[in-house]
């Protein structure tokens, strides 16, 4: 016996479509693909999802409006992580020297009395005071 399906004259069997995702399972999956691939197209998704390239777009601006993805003309491009943040104390030992010249040079310049603002960076750690003895240093 066969394992066909019996069709009637004139019908052809035809293969169920996957099921629709859920936008959110669109979106999630479009990061997934970006994960692997540099870049997808709005034509690859459009194949892929069995949805408009309208649908698409939509989907990819809204993932770049959320930081997620890089948008480019007819598609997305993987988002490229911006430089992984250095614990304060692996910076500090980074150019040392160069750093204590930055805080004698500065020594030099700062006059008893005055305000100065030193940020948070590790360029600012070898502190002028420990240069030079300043007073009412604010």
């Amino acid at each position: 016996m066969h394992a066909e399906p019996l069709l009637d004259a004139g019908r052809q069997a035809k293969a169920k479509p996957p099921p629709r995702l859920l936008v959110e399972e669109r979106r999630r999956h479009i990061l997934d693909l970006l994960a692997t691939q540099e870049r997808l197209t709005v034509e690859e998704l459009v194949a892929r999802f069995g949805v408009s390239a309208v649908t698409v777009r939509g989907d990819l601006d809204a993932l770049a409006g959320a930081g997620e993805i890089v948008r480019s003309h007819g598609g997305a491009i993987k988002k490229r992580d911006a430089f992984p943040d250095v614990p304060l104390e692996v910076k500090e030992r980074r150019h040392h020297a160069e750093k204590m010249r930055i805080g004698r040079a500065a020594a030099q310049i700062i006059r008893d009395g005055e305000t100065i603002i030193l940020d948070s960076g590790s360029a600012a750690r070898p502190r002028p005071r420990r240069h030079r003895r300043v007073t009412g240093l604010t």
